[in-house]
């Protein structure tokens, strides 16, 4: 039996000829994306410690460490931004101000850092990083890396 992915559908096709449809689940995510790039501005990692998919205790204290470049070609100044949620997109907060570093100029780098309490009782913490141009109310050029949770650090 063969099979092939097409539009959110499997579909199998038999040695006889016969084929059949069936609605699949979603593919997984992979551990880091980049959305696609926006029209005039743009957000690419340089480093990020821990790496994504690195697998975290629920419970503790994890210090997140990232640098990323960007480009602005549609305003003076930018931001970006940390935003910590789980996998049913609820933010993950260790209190104080959300953490951000400002993007003055056209291009440049910036480097961020956040310590936070992994949630215990999610499967998965995941991390947004969007560049957010000045002048803008959505954005759609940002960063996303997953991270899964156990219980124990068994």
């Amino acid at each position: 039996m063969s099979f092939r992915l097409f539009s959110g559908l499997i579909i199998f096709g038999c040695l006889t000829g016969v084929s059949s449809v069936i609605s699949a689940a979603k593919p997984p995510l992979p551990s880091s994306f980049r959305a696609q790039a926006a029209e005039g501005y743009s957000i690419g990692l340089v480093a990020i410690d821990p790496v994504a998919g690195t697998p975290l205790v629920a419970g503790s204290s994890v210090t997140f460490k990232i640098s990323v470049a960007y480009k602005n070609a549609v305003s003076l100044h930018g931001k970006i931004v940390l935003i910590f949620q789980d996998e049913k997109d609820r933010l993950v907060t260790s209190g104080g101000p959300q953490v951000s570093a400002d993007a003055p100029g056209p291009n440049g780098k910036a480097s961020l850092e956040k310590t936070v309490t992994v949630p215990t009782q999610a499967k998965e913490l995941r991390l947004f990083v969007p560049f957010v141009p000045d002048g803008l109310i959505k954005t759609s050029d940002e960063l996303m890396f997953r991270y899964p949770i156990k219980k124990s650090r068994k």
